[in-house]
């Protein structure tokens, strides 16, 4: 048998190699960086594991806490509606109130401004 012959002849089975070889030495270059990646991406995973774990011993407890606040807050929700309703009713009332005193302390003086007008006209 007859040994490979490497020689090259024309410029494009040179531009093959040169692209070959590069692309070759690409694809190890890749395969050993996720090679090493592997491993920080397996302990990463394990971390993430035990937190999972962790949390998930947490749930029932906070599922419990959740259905007593469900419980819990609606009716203080009506509460805290109702004393925002009853506190804007007082404002009106009091706004209302302040209108009138208003209203009524303007007609005074008009009233005494017409009576000291009729004391001047005599």
């Amino acid at each position: 048998m007859d040994l490979i012959n490497l020689q090259i002849t024309e410029l494009s089975q040179l531009v093959f190699l040169v692209f070959f070889f590069f692309c070759a030495f690409f694809i190890i270059w890749c395969v050993i960086t996720s090679i090493g990646d592997f491993n920080k991406f397996r302990l990463r995973l394990s971390d993430l594991d035990i937190d999972f774990k962790a949390e998930r011993i947490s749930i029932p407890a906070r599922r419990d806490l959740v259905n007593r606040l469900k419980r819990w807050l609606p009716p203080r929700k009506r509460l805290h509606q109702n004393l925002t309703d009853y506190a804007f009713d007082l404002r009106r009332v009091v706004r209302e109130i302040e209108e009138q005193e208003e209203s009524k302390r303007r007609e005074e003086e008009e009233a005494s401004g017409q009576i000291k007008m009729r004391d001047w006209d005599s």
